[in-house]
């Protein structure tokens, strides 16, 4: 078996209407209601990620259907820079993390691309670390109001939060269909 290594890359873009939109999905992520954690996510205060999703519960969201026209162009210019055709979101989540939460290093599965949005960053130095292929881990320059595009299955992890302040991330996992699958 031969090995090949290759470096990878992340995407950054930012959402033009951050400062508008801040507050209000802030307010919808703050009514909506949580179960409890389950230990894979304990060091997280509050998260909705649900790995069953259906793409009917997603349009449910109030979160992403009020967030999705802020960042659809966005999604689009990440596709056509990739060259992909019918990029969707597979499954969406946010997660807030107060004073040292953290999320480990980890991978998703099951999609092409994962998409972290900033909504609140009390600090770059708590955005989300990319570990490459050697264990090198990067420290991508991103603050409140990036998108940052991840291919799969990059590791990366939510560093410890030792600020006072609260950090808060909408998730998403994308996924393309091929044209030829779309009903007609």
């Amino acid at each position: 078996m031969e090995v090949c290594s290759i470096k990878s890359f992340y995407i950054k873009s930012k959402v033009d209407e951050h400062k508008k939109i801040k507050k209000h999905l802030l307010k919808l992520i703050g009514d909506y209601k949580v179960s409890k954690n389950t230990d894979d996510y304990k060091n997280i205060s509050k998260i909705n990620y649900a790995p069953d999703s259906s793409l009917q519960q997603l349009a449910n969201e109030n979160y992403l259907t009020y967030l999705w026209p802020y960042i659809q162009d966005k999604i689009g210019e990440v596709a056509k820079y990739l060259k992909i055709e019918n990029l969707f979101i597979s499954n969406a989540w946010f997660q807030q993390y107060r004073k040292n939460d953290t999320h480990d290093w980890h991978s998703h599965f099951n999609c092409l691309i994962n998409c972290v949005y900033f909504l609140e960053l009390p600090d770059p130095k708590y955005a989300t670390q990319i570990k490459t292929y050697d264990g090198k881990v990067i420290q991508p320059k991103v603050k409140e109001g990036d998108l940052l595009f991840l291919l799969t299955p990059n590791r990366h992890r939510s560093p410890i939060n030792k600020s006072g302040k609260r950090k808060t991330i909408i998730a998403f996992n994308m996924n393309m269909i091929k044209t030829q699958d779309i009903p007609r």
